[in-house]
């Protein structure tokens, strides 16, 4: 972003600090010959004292814009209008039906509140508890009522 404005280059074009300061010494030994003269030595120090990054990442920024580029891509492939028929039977499924039907299957199960791991883990777990009640008044039913079930093996 510069100005407000995003400008988009290749990053060959841009250098990191590390090899900023490999050119400097480069450009400096072009203009000293002894590379171990003061003058040459001081130069590529205060030149390197100067060299300060000027792109700076910002990766909140970056985030913010994937999430919302992300946004605006569909997830849908095609549309299906109210009550439109998708596929007759024997009639052969074709990959644009397929992405209809998987379009389908998630629009229901996100309308129905499955789209979450822990909207899964609560059905299973609702249902383990009521099958564990219903064995439970079972074999409460069998010890009360049918106690010889227990004794003779």
């Amino acid at each position: 972003m510069q100005g407000g404005e995003l400008i988009i280059a290749p990053t060959k074009n841009y250098n990191d600090i590390e090899s900023a300061w490999k050119k400097n010494k480069e450009e400096v030994n072009l203009i000293y010959e002894n590379d171990v003269d003061i003058k040459s030595i001081l130069s590529y120090e205060l030149i390197n004292e100067f060299t300060k990054p000027n792109i700076i990442f910002d990766k909140e920024l970056t985030e913010s814009r994937q999430k919302e580029r992300l946004d605006r891509v569909s997830r849908f492939q095609g549309t299906v209008l109210a009550n439109e028929l998708i596929v007759d039977t024997n009639n052969r499924i074709t990959d644009s039906v397929l992405l209809k039907l998987k379009s389908l299957r998630f629009e229901s199960e996100r309308r129905l509140g499955y789209e979450k791991a822990a909207d899964k883990f609560r059905e299973y777990l609702g249902a383990f508890f009521v099958v564990s009640i219903l064995l439970f008044l079972l074999f409460s039913f069998f010890y009360i009522y049918r106690g010889n079930y227990f004794e003779n093996l």
